[in-house]
């Protein structure tokens, strides 16, 4: 009995003991040269604080006192005691959200300050900073989303920054279909400042009519996207 493999056969022992060590040898190769964007993406995620710190909890008290107060003048004093407490356990989700908060307060009311620096502009980045970090921890939670994409659009805003602009632009969009009765009014704000808006009156929930800014119309028109 001939045992011998035919000519055909031989051919594809030999095709297949070149191709699997080029086959080896070019997705090593692709590893190499994709390596450093594999070790961010393998990178372990930024896990949600599962308990909070003492320092986390008397820093609410503090945000609080201040925020709901309306202690405008002592924001500074908040976000370093809050910041010290982020530094500690830096996944909390909440103590994350608050700074991004008086950041977020910082620059909205910046007309009460007897003077206002060019720095102010820093809040806007920070805030985002900040709640970039929070819809992480905490994606659950829209009106985190609806806040991130109202700074990402005014940092681009800020810098001249098209694509980042755009990039705020669709994720505010996204916040709204989570979240409409709240994110409608975020995306509202942030796009106050822009000359194309229209103010509108529209019917709310609770059949109570209260001027918003009506963002499909705006936003289309602000990016030549009809």
């Amino acid at each position: 009995m001939n045992t011998m493999p035919n000519e055909a056969e031989r051919w594809r022992l030999i095709v297949a003991a070149i191709a699997t060590p080029l086959t080896l040898t070019l997705i090593g190769v692709v590893v190499w040269a994709n390596w450093n964007w594999i070790a961010v993406q393998i990178a372990p995620k930024k896990p949600a604080a599962k308990s909070r710190s003492e320092a986390a909890l008397k820093a609410d008290e503090l945000f609080g006192k201040t925020f709901h107060g309306g202690e405008y003048q002592t924001i500074s004093n908040a976000l370093e005691v809050l910041t010290a407490a982020y530094l500690q356990t830096p996944n909390d989700a909440i103590t994350s959200a608050h700074i991004a908060w008086l950041h977020n307060w910082r620059i909205s009311e910046h007309a009460r300050m007897e003077s206002v620096p060019a720095t102010i502009t820093d809040d806007i980045m920070l805030a985002r900073r900040y709640f970039q970090d929070v819809v992480k921890l905490d994606p659950s939670e829209a009106r985190y989303l609806g806040f991130l994409a109202g700074h990402i659009l005014a940092e681009g805003n800020l810098h001249k920054d098209e694509q980042l602009a755009r990039q705020g632009y669709f994720m505010l969009l996204d916040s709204i279909k989570a979240w409409p009765e709240f994110n409608l009014f975020t995306g509202g704000y942030v796009m106050s400042i822009d000359p194309a808006s229209k103010l509108v009156m529209v019917q709310t929930s609770v059949d109570q009519k209260v001027e918003i800014w009506s963002l499909q119309q705006s936003l289309t028109k602000r990016f030549g996207m009809g």
